[in-house]
């Protein structure tokens, strides 16, 4: 009896064993990885970041990815990659009315005993290298081709602002717990991970990280029967799409939208402002933001969607196309699995005081 009670003991461990490999997306292995791009026809819309007042403006074109280079222990490593080849980086900030009219005057000084290639008002215009400096009454601004910056001071304050030219070229190692689906970085915990889903576990209302003083909330998670076009091509319903509550924070307001295969869980485009990799890249908030790929197109119908947003481009993992939800719910796997192994158990039980 001993003997048969330790084998299907076994049986019950591997079973459980079993289920946890089970709710793992079968294509996510070492070597998997995802590219999502941006393409703007406004100059500087393709990404915009937000980082402690600094604003970071993105060019014509972004491109966002993240590769698995080790999982184990139900521990996916993951870098990230994040890459804006012409971008801005812009910061403003207030300073106490009398330091700036102490930077206001050292200005003046500095460039007005140039000879003014230029007026309009009380405003004279003058010319150093490749900047352009315009000197007022209350303000100077500098413009180059490297730099801009201009500083106002007014009655009750003064504001200092710059943007400078930039390359945006940030990547990050993060941990994404395979079980809980949960991303962490440096030991800390993030929030949900976004990348990738578990359609069968995304409840409404469910938290996805803390902003602030803020918490970012699923609104509403509901499968659609659109086919959805991304540059990688096309992926057949259903297609989950995931609403975020709207939340506000010093910097920025809004909410996401995100779009997702459902026979894998994996994203596929969407405006993704809010999100724990945003955090491990160093941003409060951030957004990739096509609007090439929907051009001439209806974007959003019932029937099909065209990627927006940051839109799926290039993959090597496996894809798979499954009919029904059921055909791939991590938690329904588990649980049948967990449940049968329980049944089991107990009839072995069962018998064996009989």
């Amino acid at each position: 009896m001993k003997h048969t009670l330790f084998v299907f003991f076994s049986l019950f461990c591997i079973l459980m064993g079993a289920a946890l490999v089970f709710s793992v997306p079968p294509w996510l292995q070492e070597e998997i990885y995802v590219k999502y791009i941006a393409y703007s026809s406004t100059e500087g819309g393709a990404f915009v970041g937000f980082s402690n007042g600094t604003l970071w403006v993105g060019s014509n074109y972004a491109e966002f990815s993240w590769k698995v280079f080790d999982v184990k222990n139900n521990i996916a490593y993951v870098k990230l990659y994040l890459f804006v080849p012409s971008a801005k980086k812009v910061w403003y900030q207030k300073i106490p009315p009398n330091d700036g009219k102490v930077k206001l005057e050292e200005l003046k000084r500095k460039y007005g005993g140039l000879v003014p290639i230029g007026s309009f008002g009380s405003c004279n215009i003058y010319k150093e290298g490749d900047a352009e400096i315009t000197i007022c009454e209350n303000s100077v601004s500098i413009v180059s081709d490297s730099r801009n910056y201009t500083i106002g001071v007014f009655d009750d304050s003064a504001i200092e602002q710059e943007s400078v030219a930039t390359i945006i070229n940030r990547s990050a190692v993060v941990q994404i717990d395979l079980i809980k689906n949960i991303m962490t970085y440096n030991n800390r915990t993030l929030g949900r991970n976004l990348l990738f889903i578990y359609p069968g576990e995304i409840l409404s209302n469910s938290t996805i990280m803390e902003i602030e003083n803020a918490t970012l909330k699923v609104q509403s998670f509901n499968s659609s029967r659109m086919t959805f076009y991304t540059y990688y091509g096309k992926f057949n319903p259903p297609i989950g799409v995931l609403w975020t509550t709207h939340i506000r924070t010093s910097s920025v307001g809004g909410r996401d939208i995100l779009f997702y295969d459902y026979s894998t869980g994996l994203l596929l485009a969407g405006l993704m402002l809010f999100a724990p990799h945003w955090k491990a890249l160093g941003f409060d908030a951030a957004i990739l933001r096509d609007d090439e790929f929907q051009r001439g197109k209806t974007t959003f119908t019932e029937e099909q969607t065209y990627g927006f947003g940051m839109v799926l481009a290039e993959t090597n993992a496996e894809l798979y196309v499954h009919s029904s939800l059921q055909d791939t719910s991590p938690s329904s796997v588990y649980l049948l699995v967990t449940f049968i192994s329980i049944i089991a158990l107990v009839i072995i039980l069962v018998r064996g005081r009989k």
